[in-house]
């Protein structure tokens, strides 16, 4: 009896941090992969089959002010989407734009070298992951040419 209350303790305590882990928002892929076999059925479809891309211009970005950081305008275009989101650094990454399939959005002057950004398709609640990113680009930054 007393090994059964300690296996559903067992129990208890790693379905809490599971369920827990959804809230830090920084799950790894193989994390999310058991969340999903273990979570009840649903209708979100957990990879997109969505295609478009995510430009950048300029890119690169020229900065002559020595700041090291400057302004791009991305645009997007997609298909086999309702929703779209734009995440800087990662597929969870910060948000810099929700919409539908099409947008263009210009940045503030805070884009660095390397800056990457993710477009994700994320209609009927698909998760933030790297299965339903449909295009990425990496911002580059330089001062060549500058005076």
């Amino acid at each position: 009896m007393r090994r059964l209350l300690q296996g559903l303790t067992l129990l208890a305590v790693v379905w809490t941090s599971l369920s827990m882990s959804g809230c830090a928002n920084k799950k790894d892929e193989s994390q999310e992969i058991k969340n999903q076999s273990t979570s009840p059925a649903s209708s979100v479809q957990s990879k997109t089959n969505a295609t478009g891309t995510l430009v950048a211009n300029p890119n690169p970005i020229k900065v002559c002010d020595g700041s090291g950081s400057g302004t791009t305008t991305l645009t997007w275009t997609s298909s086999g989407t309702i929703d779209v989101e734009v995440r800087v650094g990662r597929p969870n990454g910060d948000l810099f734009a929700r919409t539908g399939p099409d947008g263009k959005w210009t940045t503030a002057k805070w884009v660095v070298d390397g800056t990457k950004f993710y477009l994700q398709d994320v209609s009927g609640g698909k998760p933030l992951s790297l299965d339903n990113t449909i295009s990425t680009v990496t911002v580059a930054v330089t001062s060549e040419g500058c005076p």
